[in-house]
């Protein structure tokens, strides 16, 4: 289950040093960005996100619902969705 693709990508503007757009397509990609690419900017939806893609990698719910709160987390860092 955790490397099921989600129905439509994400696509950030994160600015980070190897590019500037980040296309996200899975789950196990989502924790990452979220670990290793996130700003600063970590509130509650960030929380969220990452433990709902620990529960996502654990099969325990479906990667749309990690999709939904990576999508948060991204409103919430003020980061840029193109998609």
């Amino acid at each position: 289950m955790n490397s099921v693709k989600w129905h439509t990508s994400v696509v950030l503007n994160l600015k980070t040093n190897s590019s500037e757009m980040q296309a996200i397509t899975n789950t196990r990609e989502a924790a990452h960005c979220l670990l290793v690419h996130w700003p600063d900017e970590r509130g509650e939806a960030y929380h969220r996100a990452i433990r709902t893609c620990g529960l996502v990698l654990r099969g325990l719910v479906t990667p749309e619902i990690a999709r939904q709160t990576f999508l948060a987390a991204a409103h919430e860092s003020s980061i840029s969705v193109l998609s």
